[in-house]
């Protein structure tokens, strides 16, 4: 089931399979407003973050086209700098519906004049999200439009409810098999900046209630950073193609060619003790 509503602060698309329930407020950057398994909400939502004109620091921001700050608040492009904010660009746009199904839906966003002043490319940021029984999948994809190579990295930035960080239990798998598990992780680094697993494949988060959310990366994202800037109400959980300053160091994961798209993929699986 699918629905187009407004909360009096953004116009929400909702999708709804009878066991996860999504709702996208298109005009505070796609964020998630809700996310709901067999009832139970997943998400922080902030009320007067969420109602101002600022940055969204609740919900699951859109990272583009590089995650955390640049060394110095800078971008380099060439012999061109410009100030750069935290998280890039992208995750304040206004968000507009291309399809619109039962358990699927397919929104766009393109660069304005403001964005130009900080990141000077023309481009088209699609996002397709879609609900299968207790998997939401998440494909995020960015076109060049411009005329000159377009450097860039893509992320997301889900806030999560969570309790007690330390009742948390995290397991993971890397890229090249090495396993991930709660000894490996510094909790103390979690709080602070957050801690960076590079080349992890899958993250398994246990909460404090019972229910398990799973990330699988399937293509496109090869970091995840753990960060929870208060450990008794929510964890961030950042699919990241690259890392801090990488559009700096020229160590970004994608330079999209002109007319040319680069995608990132994420699934999300939620289960409960009945339900493993």
């Amino acid at each position: 089931m699918s629905a187009l509503i407004h909360d009096g602060v953004s116009r929400l698309a909702e999708l709804d399979n009878g066991i996860l329930k999504l709702q996208l407020a298109l005009d505070r950057g796609n964020i998630f407003k809700s996310l709901m398994f067999k009832g139970q909400e997943l998400i922080l939502i902030k009320p007067e973050n969420y109602a101002s004109d600022e940055r969204p620091t609740c919900g699951c921001p859109i990272l583009l086209p590089y995650s955390g700050n640049n060394q110095e608040g800078l971008l380099h492009l060439g012999d061109e700098c410009y100030q750069s904010g935290i998280h890039g660009i992208a995750h304040s746009l206004v968000w507009e519906i291309c399809a619109f199904a039962d358990s699927s839906i397919t929104l766009s966003t393109h660069a304005t004049q403001k964005t130009k002043e900080t990141y000077p490319f023309d481009f088209c940021l699609q996002s397709k999200l879609s609900l299968d029984e207790n998997r939401l999948r998440y494909e995020l994809t960015a076109r060049n439009e411009s005329e000159r190579v377009m450097p860039c990295d893509l992320g997301l930035h889900p806030f999560f409810l969570n309790p007690d960080l330390n009742r948390t239990i995290f397991s993971g798998k890397f890229m090249d098999g090495r396993m991930l598990t709660n000894e490996d992780l510094d909790f103390d680094q979690v709080c602070k900046s957050g801690y960076l697993c590079g080349q992890l494949r899958e993250l398994s988060c246990i909460l404090p209630n019972g229910l398990r959310l799973t990330f699988n990366s399937l293509g496109g994202f090869l970091n995840t950073l753990i960060w929870s800037g208060d450990p008794h109400r929510f964890m961030v959980i950042e699919p990241l193609s690259g890392t801090v300053n990488a559009i700096n160091e020229h160590r970004n994961r994608f330079n999209v060619q002109p007319g040319e798209t680069c995608k990132a993929v994420l699934e999300i699986k939620i289960s409960d003790r009945q339900d493993t």
